[in-house]
């Protein structure tokens, strides 16, 4: 069965960015003149998915108007400003798939999974980490949507990742590795330094089988009190019922501080308009 809808987990607090996210979700976090969802949005349109469920949290009102069709995008024409057309119609074109449910309260990225049960209808689903924006050739989902197609079972996205940074993902423990592919045998969240099983780590993609809703409702608290997906991703494993694929692209974590600051930097070197002049600006 294809991969025809996805969704998208952006219903974090946002504690690290304080003050900001007081009033504006994390999602909405700005790289350049596109708030960071859009990145996200944009990858799952890019891998011919146009079903788009966004998990958001109470009072994130900001993300439903952004995805609101009804700018005039002719009195910007009018003024000469294509590029700025443009880029709200492309908006326009991607807010006609999307809905949103909300989760009432932080319960972990399993429950948010959950609530998208009805959405996917006994369909396979892409599931996304609003935090994590993948710049790249092609859309990093699109890579897993590959090996869902090949082997129909449920698949994690992985990079491997320097050691020192291990304990702040799940790293995966497998059995055999056949190109980019892993065979998984175990998930370990946050674990230490010594106990980690590899360096390969689940940094925010995953295509997941029907199958993962009753996991998730046999779950237990796990990891912050809240109910954890790679918990259930864990039992499919230990089922043989989970893979591994290697994504290839430049990954920025923008629930972290730092790595916002990255994206921000790096997109402003790349963006058609602004691009060079800020090149030199830095070579100043």
């Amino acid at each position: 069965m294809k991969v025809q809808k996805a969704v998208i987990l952006a219903a974090g607090s946002g504690t690290r960015f304080l003050p900001i996210t007081k009033s504006l979700p994390k999602a909405m976090l700005t790289i350049v003149d596109k708030p960071a969802i859009q990145y996200v949005v944009e990858e799952i349109v890019e891998a011919g998915i146009r079903d788009i469920l966004i998990v958001v949290s109470p009072g994130q009102e900001a993300l439903r108007r952004y995805f609101t069709v009804g700018y005039d995008t002719q009195r910007l024409m009018r003024r000469g400003l294509t590029y700025q057309a443009e880029a709200i119609k492309k908006i326009d074109e991607i807010s006609v798939g999307i809905s949103f449910i909300e989760q009432p309260a932080p319960t972990g990225s399993a429950h948010a999974v959950l609530l998208a049960e009805e959405f996917a209808g006994g369909e396979p689903l892409a599931v996304l980490n609003a935090d994590d924006v993948v710049y790249g050739d092609k859309p990093a989902i699109g890579e897993l949507i590959e090996s869902y197609e090949a082997e129909n079972v449920s698949v994690v996205g992985v990079q491997e990742i320097a050691a020192e940074e291990v304990v702040k993902y799940a790293a995966i423990a497998y059995s055999e590795k056949q190109g980019d592919v892993y065979r998984v045998t175990d998930f370990i969240e946050k674990p230490t330094l010594q106990a980690a099983p590899s360096r390969i780590a689940s940094l925010g993609r995953y295509i997941v089988t029907p199958e993962i809703f009753s996991e998730i409702r046999s779950l237990s608290v796990g990891a912050n009190g809240e109910y954890q997906l790679t918990d259930a991703l864990c039992a499919l494993a230990k089922r043989g019922k989970l893979i591994a694929r290697v994504f290839h692209g430049r990954r920025y974590d923008i629930g972290d501080k730092e790595g916002y600051a990255e994206a921000v930097y790096e997109y402003a070197l790349r963006h058609p308009q602004i691009g060079q002049s800020f090149m030199e600006y830095l070579q100043k």
